[in-house]
C-alpha cells in the first residue's frame, strides 16, 4: 500500500467498527433479545458447547456471524468486557462483505454509510408487535409498522405465527419460538429492506450525531471520539 493508502486504511476502519458497533447500539435500543455483533477475532467458545452445537460451518462468508446466530439460539452468550480486540484495516477479495471488503472499497472511494437513526421507532415497534401473545393474527399484522409488512409478507411470519399458536402452549413458548424465528439474520435483511424501500443509508457520522443528540450527549466533534464512546457504552 501506498502511503495515502495507508492513511485512508487507518480512517476506514475506525468508520467501519463505529458502524458496527453502532448497529450493535440499534438492536439494544429497540428491544431486540438477540442483539448482537460478532467479528470472528472476538469470539471464543467453551469446548463442549461447540462440540454439542455442531461447530463453525463451512461457509465461505460470514462464517462467524452464522456461527455466533446459532450460539444466540442455542445457549447464553456473555460480553467479556476485560478484554479488547480490534479489527485489522486489511483489504481482502476473499468474501463479498464484511471487514475486508469494507477496506477494499473504502480505498475505491466508497464512503462508510450506514442505516439511518430513524429507523429506530419501525424497530422498536416490531418488537413490540412481535413480543405481544395476545393477538389474533389480523391484530398482529396491523400492529406491525406499515413499512415493515412487505418484508415479513416474503418472510412468512403470518404463516409462522400461525405454526407457533398451534404448538405451544404458555406465553413464554410463544416469544421464545417467535423470535428464534426472528434471528439475527432475519433482523438483518429487514434493516436492508428498510434501508432499500423507505430509509435510505446515511454516512456513519450523520448517524452517529442523531444517536448521541437521541442520548443527550453532546455530539462528538471526530469520528475517533465518537468510536470511543461507543466502545465504553457497550
Amino acid at each position: 500500500l501506498t502511503h495515502r493508502g495507508s492513511e485512508l486504511l487507518d480512517v476506514a476502519i475506525f468508520e467501519y467498527e463505529a458502524h458496527l458497533r453502532y448497529y450493535h447500539h440499534l438492536q439494544y435500543l429497540c428491544g431486540y433479545p438477540h442483539a448482537m455483533q460478532p467479528i470472528g477475532s472476538c469470539l471464543s467458545v467453551r469446548a463442549d458447547f461447540y462440540q454439542k452445537i455442531g461447530g463453525m460451518n463451512q461457509r465461505k462468508a460470514g462464517e462467524d456471524f452464522y456461527f455466533f446466530q446459532k450460539c444466540q439460539l442455542n445457549g447464553t452468550v456473555a460480553h467479556a468486557s476485560n478484554s479488547k480486540v480490534y479489527p485489522s484495516n486489511r483489504i481482502s477479495k476473499r468474501v463479498p462483505f464484511g471487514t475486508g471488503r469494507a477496506m477494499m472499497e473504502r480505498l475505491e472511494n466508497h464512503a462508510q454509510f450506514t442505516y439511518d437513526f430513524a429507523c429506530l421507532p419501525i424497530l422498536k415497534n416490531v418488537i413490540s408487535a412481535l413480543s405481544r401473545t395476545d393477538f389474533e393474527p389480523e391484530e398482529l399484522w396491523q400492529a406491525l409498522p406499515i413499512h415493515s409488512r412487505p418484508y415479513f409478507e416474503k418472510e412468512g411470519l403470518w404463516e409462522h405465527w400461525m405454526e407457533t399458536a398451534r404448538h405451544t402452549r404458555s406465553a413464554e413458548a410463544f416469544s421464545k419460538r417467535i423470535f428464534r424465528w426472528f434471528h439475527p439474520f432475519r433482523f438483518m435483511k429487514l434493516m436492508h429492506h428498510l434501508r432499500d424501500t423507505a430509509i435510505p443509508a446515511v454516512p456513519i457520522e450523520q448517524a452517529l450525531h442523531d444517536y448521541f443528540v437521541f442520548r443527550q450527549q453532546r455530539p462528538s466533534l471526530t469520528l475517533e471520539q465518537g468510536l470511543e464512546d461507543l466502545r465504553k457504552w457497550g
